[in-house]
Order: structure tokens, then sequence, then C-alpha cells
């Protein structure tokens, strides 16, 4: 039975697939996008530059061209389309203005521009600018990442070097981060460079967290008058917090928990005494680690936890004087179970490469065509 079944159905596929195509066939307007030059390469320039190119395209098809939707792959470069060019009739022509804005998108740069048309052979078409953007100040490192600052400790010092590239002299005036535990201090070389030092000196009541900060360079350079290098680090205490942020979620009545730990990498042995600010459907249980001076502590749904993402901080007490209540961010998500259930058939209209739909034929087959009857065994 089920032979005759599958045979049935290519009958029946290969009869759409005739009327499809016929229909395609029949469908004699079908614009055709051409583009000259779908690569704009700009050589090479400085960061910050602001660059613009037009793009001529023209329809080379019998039919009306439409450009559907058109997007560039960045912020950093906008498209415009006049209304005018959105359909072009057969030997019509029109244009693409693009602006690059190179800010501070240093190194070799490909940006994509997407046009999504009706051209049955051409549906998508991407052009591309791209070049090498060099800076005009060189700025080494361009990223300062400090790691762990273990709070109350001896100071961390970075140093940032900074140079005209470009042969435009210039002069530092001002340096600055938003974080009161930043302090600065620069100088000029002989050669017109200058050195910034970062320091980061973290008290003990500063709590344990990630922190991300950015230090601000102002110049008298024209093109650069700020420059901004992201900073990041994270402080600890001498009782560490690993992951200091954990996830619980559950779908339906599946089980959920999480766990972390709690270290002190060097120094005397440590207590954990209570774990408090916990959700009422959240419990918890804490085993010590052999021969590591750690504890692992695991957390655990409870029963009708509410539906919806929550998030707060728990505190882990210990019997440090210094590291009373060392925070851990715990988010939670709790969702519905999803019911499985039929999935409904929908025949959807089919439309040609000109946008006209296609009516689904009217399926009958001939006698001559039918299955042989099954055959009894």
């Amino acid at each position: 039975m089920w032979k005759r079944s599958v045979w049935l159905m290519a009958v029946l596929c290969g009869m759409i697939s005739v009327q499809i195509l016929e229909g395609w066939a029949d469908d004699e307007s079908q614009p055709r996008i051409v583009v000259d030059g779908e690569i704009y390469d700009f050589g090479e320039i400085y960061e910050g530059d602001v660059l613009q190119h037009v793009f001529q395209f023209r329809n080379e098809g019998a039919g009306t061209l439409k450009i559907l939707s058109i997007h560039a792959s960045c912020g950093c470069t906008a498209v415009v389309l006049s209304e005018e060019y959105k359909e072009l009739a057969e030997g019509q022509g029109g244009e693409i203005k693009v602006t690059f804005n190179s800010g501070s998108k240093l190194g070799r740069q490909n940006r994509l521009i997407t046009l999504n048309t009706n051209d049955p052979q051409m549906p998508q078409k991407k052009l591309s600018v791209q070049g090498l953007v060099k800076e005009r100040i060189s700025v080494h490192p361009r990223h300062l990442v400090f790691g762990e600052v273990e709070r109350g400790t001896t100071s961390k010092e970075l140093t940032v070097r900074i140079q005209s590239v470009d042969g435009t002299p210039f002069v530092l005036e001002e340096v600055n981060a938003r974080s009161q535990v930043v302090s600065l201090d620069w100088s000029q070389n002989e050669d017109g460079s200058y050195e910034i030092r970062v320091r980061l000196h973290v008290e003990k009541d500063v709590p344990p967290r990630p922190v991300h900060d950015g230090l601000r360079i102002k110049t008298t350079h024209p093109e650069m008058q700020w420059i901004t290098l992201p900073m990041r680090w994270e402080v600890v205490s001498a009782i560490r917090v690993r992951p200091q942020s954990v996830t619980l979620f559950r779908r339906g009545d599946h089980e959920s928990e999480v766990s972390f730990t709690v270290l002190r990498p060097e120094g005397v042995p440590f207590q954990i005494q209570e774990i408090s600010n916990l959700p009422e459907y959240v419990s918890s249980t804490v085993m010590e680690l052999p021969d590591s001076n750690a504890y692992r502590v695991t957390l655990r749904l409870g029963d009708d936890p509410p539906v919806g993402r929550h998030d707060r901080d728990i505190l882990i007490k210990t019997n440090d004087p210094e590291n009373t209540n060392l925070p851990v961010h715990l988010f939670l998500r709790v969702e519905r179970e999803e019911r499985s259930g039929e999935i409904p058939l929908q025949l959807k209209t089919l439309t040609g490469p000109s946008g006209k739909p296609i009516p689904l034929p009217r399926l009958e087959i001939p006698s001559s065509m039918h299955p042989p009857p099954p055959t009894e065994h």
C-alpha cells in the first residue's frame, strides 16, 4: 500500500512542478539588474576620513526592475537610494549613494551593500566598499586589561604610548577616566611622543566585581581631538568566587541546579557561615572540597517558582572579617512546558519572477496513469 502512496505523490509533485515551470516560462517580463563596478576600492585613508561613492546601475531586462530593499552590513556605512530609482523600466538607470565613515575602524575594511530585487536571476545583488584605514595617531596598547586586582594590595600600572603617524604634530591636553580608583600622569619624550601611566589602587571596602571603564585622551590634533581607550579589570578579594554570576533555568517540571566555587588561593583556611538573600524557592548546599581550601555551593530550584525572569545578588557570609559578605549574582529564568501539537498544513499562493500569482492547477490524473491495483499475496 505504501508503494502505491509513494507513486501517487511522485506523480502529483511532478505535475505541480510542470505547471509552475510553464507559468514562469510564459512570463516574458523579466527584469535584469546590471551594476557598473560592483566593488569600490578606496585604497588607503586615515581614520576619521569620510568617503562618498556612487554606484551606477541599470535595468537591461524586459520588465520593470524593482529595488525591494537595500541595507549595509555596518552602521558606519550609509546608503541612499532615491524613490525615482526604486522602479526602473527597460533601459533606465539609477544610482546608489554610499557614505563610509572610517571613524575608529582601523585596518582592512570590507563593507557590503545588499540590494533585494525582483530580478529572477539576481534576487540579491551585493556591492562592496573596501580598502585600508590607517591610524593618524599611533596608540599602544589600544585596550588596557589589568586582569585581577586584589583589593587593598599594591597598585597595578600600565603605560600607554601615543605619537603622530600622519606627520601632524600635536600636544596632549587632557587625560581622564571615570573611576576614582584610577590615577594618571604623563610626560613627553624627545621624539614628540607621549607616555601615559595608568595606575589602579583598590581599597579594601570596594566590592568584588568586574569593572569596565574608558581612558579619554584629548589632543590638539585637528582630526583626532579625542581618543578613547577601553579599560577593564576585575576586583577580587582574598577569598574568590568563581564564577561571580550563575543562572538557574527551568522549563516545565525539569530539575534545575547550578554550582559555583568559593576559594582562597593563599592564606589561612576559612569557613562559610551562611548564604543569604536567596529566593524562598531556591535552596543551597555547601560541600567542602578536599585539600584545596575551597567550597562548592550548589543552588537548586524548588517547587512552583514564578514564571518569568528574575535576578538578585545573593551573599556568601564567611568567618573572615575582611570578606564577610561576598556577592554572587543569580539569574533566574522559569518557563512553562511547551506542549507539542499538530502543525496545520497551509497552502500558500505561488508567485512567478514578475510577482504575478501562479494558480495551482487542478490535478486530474488520467485513467491511463492510475497506479496498478495492489497485488494480493
